[in-house]
């Protein structure tokens, strides 16, 4: 669960919380939490209920366990004093101005400090 663009001070980001209702992707988390065997990495599930640490989820008509650490639900970001959803136009322009001066370091010179 890391974020290369939480790295910078200037954005904070954080995973996005998830609810009874919503689809998200769930994952294998390799520091020891693997997903039931019949439950496959990647998989898009139905979040039927929230636990503390865990979820259980719905996927092709089978529930299953998953820890919260397993759970792929997005990010958001705190950018110019607000948190922001990971597909708010001011964010999707921010991470496309960073990849560009990461691609080309001169432009990191250019109001950055």
């Amino acid at each position: 669960m890391s974020n290369h663009l939480c790295k910078d001070a200037r954005m904070i980001c954080r995973k996005k919380e998830f609810k009874i209702g919503d689809f998200v992707t769930v994952t294998h988390c390799w520091g020891g939490y693997l997903l039931p065997i019949d439950l496959p990495d990647g998989a898009m599930v139905n979040v039927l209920q929230c636990e503390a640490g865990q979820a259980i989820v719905r996927y092709q008509d089978k529930q299953f366990i998953v820890t919260t650490a397993n759970v792929q639900s997005g990010w958001e970001y705190r950018f110019k004093g607000k948190w922001r959803d990971e597909s708010d136009p001011l964010i999707l322009e921010e991470i496309e101005n960073r990849k560009l001066k990461r691609r080309n370091p001169r432009l990191l010179l250019v109001g950055e400090v």
